[in-house]
């Protein structure tokens, strides 16, 4: 759930607060979506509003990826509900 309880789910300052640290998924498609990942440092240059993060898969694949295509892990399972990937 978002680290204000305060912001709307999925809005912009939910985005802006998923940091270094956090356990997420991307909501791009790809292979690596509906993954857990985990943020594990910033990109050197961020073009936009949002930071570009660092983030690494559970199978250990690093990747760079927007904040605003980033979700919690636990919003993501319980909000979507779809069937996860193991």
């Amino acid at each position: 759930m978002p680290k204000n309880p305060n912001d709307i789910v999925y809005g912009t300052n939910y985005h802006k607060s998923i940091d270094k640290g956090d356990e997420v998924t991307t909501v791009v498609h790809g292979p690596y979506r509906g993954e857990k990942c985990k943020v594990i440092g910033y990109a050197p240059i961020s073009i936009g509003y949002f930071k570009t993060l660092l983030v690494q898969s559970d199978k250990g694949i690093n990747f760079y990826v927007a904040q605003n295509f980033l979700r919690y892990w636990e919003d993501y399972t319980s909000i979507k509900k779809f069937k996860l990937r193991t």
